[in-house]
């Protein structure tokens, strides 16, 4: 079996997984990414003493009457020497999973954080699944969640299991387990201590005062960083945050009524002269106690790979609510601002030759 028809396999465990009754409705329906089984998008490769390994994961999201909902579902699995083996599935989580492989002390992990969490006690908080090879079985590493005070451990096997007689296979993963896990005493310390968090910081736009919280977990054992979401959050009311992979850095800035994150990153250097480096805004208006997209925007840059030396090449202006909504008809909201959305916004800022492919 190659990582095509694996990842055919995973997407059909995950429509067996889903519950069937609510998508009767003409207007409610499944999206299951990815969509294209030969894509790379959600396969992870991990190679551990000379042995190569493939995870493999699908997300189903449910829409109600052509609104995306907050539910969503997820299937995996681990490709290795050609044969499937069926990984774990969950429930619940209503954001991107990041995959990331990190390596300690010549040994690869394979680390999940899942963007956009959930609440734990009434804070944004980012799950965090750590698996490990063993005898060619991937086993829970360690379970925790981080939001922006302090990581919470869960479960570490070098603790709770040392002499791995009880250890839990990838494949015995489930929500039930969760749970359980997350009963266990709040006082223990797997691995380092926390890092140096960022502290939320509290702005006053119109008559509201609103909340802003960034959080980058790192991995348990180091301080390689993971992931990161940045949350917008009315005391007292909903948050939304968008998410990103860990090579992404991120940061708020507010004037008045306009608020923008700032996003920026690069790709890696390569034995070619030049690589590219991006910088995206996005920028929020705030307008009667609510926040609206005013602008969405990226400058790219021309990175030489020897001097980093970095020059500006263009800058496009995906959206801009003058521009692209003058009569104010059709105002984005905050939270319903995604990456999905983001990305259609380009694409339409380009069909129309308002901005160029660099």
């Amino acid at each position: 079996m190659d990582d095509r028809k694996a990842m055919e396999q995973v997407k059909q465990w995950l429509r067996d997984f889903v519950p069937k009754e609510v998508s009767q409705d003409a207007n409610s329906y499944y999206v299951i990414t990815p969509q294209a089984e030969w894509s790379v998008e959600n396969k992870t490769p991990i190679e551990f003493k000379g042995e190569k390994y493939t995870f493999l994961y699908a997300k189903a999201k449910f829409y109600a009457n052509n609104e995306a909902t907050n539910n969503a579902w997820m299937c995996s699995g681990v490709l290795y020497q050609g044969k499937l083996y069926k990984g774990f599935c969950l429930e619940g989580f209503n954001g991107v999973l990041f995959a990331q492989v990190v390596e300690h002390n010549q040994e690869p992990y394979l680390v999940l954080v899942l963007g956009g969490g959930f609440d734990y006690y009434k804070q944004p908080t980012l799950p965090i699944l750590v698996f490990r090879i063993i005898d060619r079985t991937f086993y829970l590493d360690y379970y925790g969640a981080q939001n922006a005070d302090t990581r919470i451990d869960r479960y570490c096997l070098s603790q709770d299991d040392p002499e791995g007689a009880h250890k839990i296979a990838m494949g015995e993963l489930n929500n039930s387990l969760l749970v359980q896990l997350q009963m266990r005493s709040k006082d223990r310390l797997c691995g380092v201590k926390n890092p140096p968090l960022q502290p939320p910081m509290d702005i006053v736009m119109g008559n509201r005062s609103y909340r802003l919280i960034q959080i980058a977990p790192y991995f348990y054992l180091n301080h390689t960083p993971l992931a990161g979401c940045d949350y917008i959050q009315i005391p007292g009311l909903g948050y939304n945050a968008l998410c990103h992979g860990a090579q992404v850095q991120t940061k708020f800035t507010h004037k008045g009524r306009f608020l923008t994150l700032e996003s920026y990153w690069q790709h890696k250097p390569t034995s070619k002269p030049f690589t590219k480096a991006y910088k995206g805004f996005i920028t929020l208006k705030e307008i009667d106690g609510t926040l609206y997209l005013y602008q969405y925007s990226q400058q790219v840059f021309q990175v030489e790979t020897k001097s980093t030396f970095k020059e500006l090449v263009g800058t496009d202006i995906f959206y801009r609510q003058p521009r692209d909504d003058p009569s104010a008809k059709n105002l984005i909201k905050w939270d319903q601002v995604s990456i999905p959305k983001l990305s259609k916004l380009e694409t339409e800022c380009r069909f129309r030759g308002l901005c160029e492919r660099r």
